[in-house]
């Protein structure tokens, strides 16, 4: 028995090791490192985790103990068969993860990913083939050794990684987060509203062409003042959205959490919004970060979890797949990202529900909520799916499935244009600043590049404007927004918050950086905002932090 025992424990050990990776390291692994992308904290997905790692490790211990009953060359076979997978999984998620889709949204042709399959393939098999020369030239009982220092040795570094990542990124700590609920959306004041719709990834050059194919949406946007030469800050809209309602650049100073939370406190906007009596509103889709100084009206701290805890848990084991399972499986264990947030149960009024940046929901809800009239000043920022992928309305906003980028644009125009009708039917639209804009621009032939999305579209509409849409080349960029935001507080015309005159030359900042590199790179754009080539590297870099 006790010889059993022996042969089964290098087996126990690789078995421990690979349960560890599988269950509990990818997925926590995956979650610290996008903790803005999930509406759970660390302490759930440990829970979950936790429980995944203890399941499937049982049935390994069965499997091995089992195994080592029967044959003592049956339990080296399973073993070595294990030490082949931990080693094929550390490998996979470690070193083939370059081509590895983006979970964003993207609609994802996993036929374009199959060429993948070949290399997994090629890894298992010279894996699985230096094991059983390894095993052939040292003998079974050096195999044993190998097999427990490999684990064990492997073993110690994934968990002196996790705890490092963990406790650098301070995960662990418990979040306060507020969500945006979907009523007052559209009560506005008597007095002024400061209105910002921003549209995510549209592109100034491409929101133009649109315009340009048919004269009636020049019409939507009389008394607009629309800046087709405009530089953005980021490429993408985790630091561009913060960035823009703050104007503080980042820098990798900070873990992520802890620059938009700064960035909100420290926000010139808001501290000008507060100081002149505005009610502030920010319908976002996402969580929002915790602000110290600040009041949100529209905004709730919310209780959260799971609608049935098992298929939580599922999902949860599905995730750490997402970078270390083989290609071939990584189409199923994409799901999970779905299933998460269908298990999401954040227990709010059904009469009140959180708001969606859905364009056809916002669309909807726009005619179901009327417009009610207050004294007090209003600040609404409303964040809208505008070009993001996938692109799931035709021109007419019907559900398609397979729309394109142009005909995405057309449905946020429609949208556009109902919301100013309504605002100009309740009488609200005069006395109302609006701006149009996006966070980044977006290059429709490479959805998933962050090259070419430093032009995002920017219209705006001081209060009492009344003339068709106007066109300025003035060099403005996305560093101008704070004073320009004061202009318009003060009562300054859309065509006149910016400094700077058309055909002047001046340099504009840009932070480019890949969603998959955590390397932030410092540009400068002296031509105009559209021309991708005018960007030059100053040499400055940063190291962006979870």
């Amino acid at each position: 028995m006790k010889e059993r025992i022996r042969v089964a424990i290098p087996g126990l050990l690789v078995a421990l090791t690979t349960c560890f990776l599988l269950f509990i390291y990818a997925p926590l692994e995956l979650y610290v490192a996008n903790q803005t992308e999930f509406w759970f904290d660390f302490y759930k997905i440990l829970k979950a985790a936790a429980q995944n790692f203890l399941i499937f490790y049982a049935i390994n211990v069965v499997g091995v103990l089992l195994s080592a009953c029967l044959s003592e060359r049956l339990c080296r076979v399973v073993t070595v068969t294990e030490l082949v997978a931990l080693l094929a999984l550390y490998v996979q998620g470690n070193f083939l993860v370059s081509n590895t889709p983006p979970f964003d949204g993207t609609e994802i042709i996993w036929e374009n990913y199959r060429s993948e399959n070949i290399k997994t393939a090629i890894v298992c098999i010279l894996i699985a083939a230096a094991t059983v020369v390894v095993w052939k030239l040292f003998g079974a009982k050096r195999m044993e050794i190998f097999c427990k220092a490999a684990s064990a040795g492997l073993g110690g570094i994934l968990l002196l990684t996790l705890v490092t990542i963990i406790l650098t990124t301070s995960a662990y700590r418990e979040r306060t987060t507020y969500y945006a609920l979907e009523n007052g959306q559209y009560s506005l004041s008597e007095d002024t509203n400061f209105l910002i719709l921003l549209l995510d990834a549209v592109d100034a050059k491409s929101f133009e062409k649109v315009m340009d194919s048919d004269p009636a949406y020049e019409d939507t946007f009389s008394d607009f003042t629309y800046y087709p030469d405009m530089v953005g800050a980021y490429p993408w809209t985790a630091f561009s959205t913060p960035y823009i309602l703050s104007g503080k650049w980042y820098e990798g100073q900070d873990y992520y959490l802890d620059y938009t939370a700064s960035a909100v406190d420290e926000s010139q906007l808001f501290y000008e919004l507060s100081n002149r009596g505005y009610d502030i509103a920010l319908y976002e889709s996402d969580p929002w970060v915790t602000s110290y100084t600040y009041r949100f009206s529209n905004m709730v701290e919310l209780q959260h979890d799971a609608y049935v805890w098992k298929y939580f848990r599922r999902a949860i084991c599905k995730l750490g797949g997402i970078r270390y399972a083989p290609f071939f499986m990584k189409e199923y264990c994409y799901r999970a990202i779905e299933q998460t947030q269908g298990q999401h149960n954040a227990f709010v009024d059904e009469s009140n529900p959180l708001y969606t940046w859905d364009l056809r929901e916002f669309s909807a809800h726009m005619q179901e909520e009327e417009v009610t009239c207050r004294e007090e000043k209003c600040f609404k920022y409303y964040h809208l799916q505008g070009g993001h992928v996938p692109f799931l309305y035709d021109a007419d906003l019907n559900t398609v499935g397979d729309s394109s980028y142009a005909e995405t644009l057309e449905a946020n125009i429609k949208v556009l244009g109902q919301f100013l009708q309504k605002l100009k039917q309740a009488d609200v639209y005069d006395n109302s600043v609006i701006i149009i804009m996006s966070d980044h621009g977006f290059n429709p032939q490479d959805e998933t590049s962050a090259y070419d999305r430093q032009n995002p579209l920017f219209l705006v509409k001081g209060a009492g404007e009344s003339h068709p849409l106007k066109k300025s080349l003035v060099p403005a960029s996305y560093a101008d927004l704070e004073d320009a935001y004061v202009r318009l507080l003060d009562g300054e015309s859309g065509d006149e918050i910016f400094p700077y005159k058309e055909g002047e030359s001046r340099e504009r900042r840009y932070i480019f950086y890949e969603n998959t590199n955590h390397v932030m790179y410092e540009w400068m754009q002296t031509g105009p905002a559209w021309n991708f080539e005018d960007y030059r590297a100053t040499g400055v870099t940063y190291q962006r932090k979870n």
